[in-house]
C-alpha cells in the first residue's frame, strides 16, 4: 500500500511538473486572438531582403474590425488610415478585407487588392509573423 501511495505520488508530480512546464514554455497564443495594435517591424522577402518599416501599426478589435495606420518618418503626423474587417479561414491565416472606400487607394499590403489572406506563422503575447506571396511580415505588440 505505502508503495501505490508511493506511485501515485510520483504519477502526479510528475503530472504537476509536466501541466506548469506546458503552461510555461511559451506565450503562444490561439490564433484566434489577435486582438490589438501591432507595430510592423520588418517586412522580408527573398527579391529584397529584409525592410526595416517602423511607421505601420496593424489594429485587430474585437474580433472582426481591422484598421492601418501609417505615419511619417518622424511618428509626428498620420500620413493614410485604411479601415475595414478581418476573420479567419481554416488554413491558419487571416483574411481582411478593407471598406469599400478604399478601393481605389494603394492598400497597406502594396497594390490595389482590397481583399488579402495572411498566413500566420508565429503569434505570441508580443509577436506576431505573418506570410503572405512571398513577404514576411514581423510585428510586435504595441
Amino acid at each position: 500500500m505505502t508503495q501505490t501511495i508511493r506511485h501515485a505520488a510520483d504519477f502526479f508530480s510528475v503530472a504537476a511538473l509536466a501541466f506548469l512546464l506546458v503552461a510555461c514554455a511559451g506565450n503562444d497564443y490561439p490564433n484566434r486572438n489577435v486582438d490589438g495594435m501591432w507595430k510592423l517591424r520588418t517586412m522580408e522577402s527573398q527579391a529584397t531582403g529584409v525592410q526595416t518599416v517602423d511607421t505601420i501599426f496593424y489594429n485587430f478589435h474585437r474580433g472582426s474590425l481591422f484598421s492601418c495606420t501609417q505615419f511619417d518618418g518622424e511618428m509626428t503626423q498620420m500620413l493614410r488610415m485604411w479601415n475595414g474587417y478581418f476573420g479567419f479561414s481554416k488554413d491558419n491565416a487571416i483574411h481582411i478585407s478593407l471598406a469599400e472606400s478604399y478601393r481605389y487607394e494603394a492598400a497597406p499590403w502594396g497594390g490595389g487588392e482590397q481583399k488579402a489572406d495572411f498566413h500566420i506563422v508565429r503569434h505570441t503575447s508580443s509577436t506576431l509573423i505573418l506570410e503572405r506571396a512571398g513577404v514576411t511580415y514581423h510585428f510586435i505588440k504595441f
